[in-house]
């Protein structure tokens, strides 16, 4: 979709606040700010740069496409584009968006971002309080009273506050999924049951370390992980050698254990019979 886009830049009702032309040794500075108001042809391609991107959606939907990849986009959304990636902006065609952005350079400004660990691009789901934070700088860089240096402090200090916040959604954000990840990891594991499942693919699929994994999972549910994986291995075995007349071997088999040798240890182990005697104790 976007591919068929590319060949022009359809601006729409795009309305700019302030322009300034590029200031190379400035440590802070607004180059551009404005208002995108609704409009369904509403298209930009832009080029990587050094300029930081901030903005918020305050109605409507579209998508913001990074190096290739698509985001969707929804009112009360907040984007930041760091400097040096290749972006493309569309409004949604049926609900097209509104939007205010502010495009700022400088030291200080990647000093900040870099501070708050906020120096790559990203999408926060909802977070209202950006739009007072930029509607301020709009406010801020109109301004007539204020000297160029005065608006520039300005404008630099309610972006510290601005990404402030965003840091502190972050953070909330981080910690609620690690709240949630023990229950997702569970999941994860009776889904993939009966499949060579390891802790290496765990590990890999919630981009965690092998202690990280082992830790939380143990102070959830009292076991480690890969102890859960052989006692739901164990207790499909037991259904599976009362209600089948299967090989031991091919239920080694389906439930992913090394050998029937493995299986057949491991089910002693944990129940007291071998396999055998398990099936003839409960058929």
């Amino acid at each position: 979709m976007a591919e068929n886009r590319r060949d022009a830049n359809h601006y729409g009702d795009e309305h700019f606040v302030y322009r300034k032309a590029l200031c190379a040794d400035a440590p802070f500075c607004v180059e551009l700010a404005g208002e995108t108001f609704p409009n369904k042809t509403y298209h930009i391609s832009v080029r990587p740069s050094d300029a930081y991107v901030y903005e918020y959606i305050i109605s409507g939907k579209g998508i913001l496409n990074l190096d290739g990849t698509e985001y969707p986009i929804k009112a009360g959304d907040f984007c930041m584009i760091s400097d040096h990636r290749r972006c493309e902006y569309y409004a949604d065609p049926a609900d097209p968006y509104h939007k205010i952005w502010v495009n700022c350079r400088g030291k200080l400004n990647r000093h900040l971002c870099q501070g708050f660990n906020l120096d790559l691009a990203f999408i926060i789901q909802y977070l209202p309080g950006a739009e007072e934070h930029i509607r301020s700088i709009h406010k801020l860089l109109t301004d007539p009273t204020l000297l160029p240096h005065e608006r520039e402090t300005a404008c630099a200090a309610r972006l510290l506050n601005l990404l402030s916040d965003v840091y502190n959604e972050r953070q909330m954000e981080k910690s609620k999924q690690q709240k949630h990840m023990p229950d997702e990891i569970l999941k994860y594991i009776d889904d993939h049951i009966c499949e060579s499942l390891t802790l290496e693919h765990i590990e890999k699929e919630f981009f965690i370390s092998h202690t990280h994994l082992s830790r939380i999972f143990r102070q959830e549910y009292g076991i480690s992980p890969y102890q859960y994986i052989v006692l739901q291995r164990i207790n499909l075995a037991r259904s599976m050698l009362a209600n089948t007349n299967l090989p031991v071997s091919d239920i080694a088999m389906q439930l992913a254990f090394s050998d029937a040798h493995y299986f057949s240890y491991a089910f002693k182990k944990e129940t007291g019979l071998t396999p055998r005697q398990y099936r003839n104790a409960n058929k």
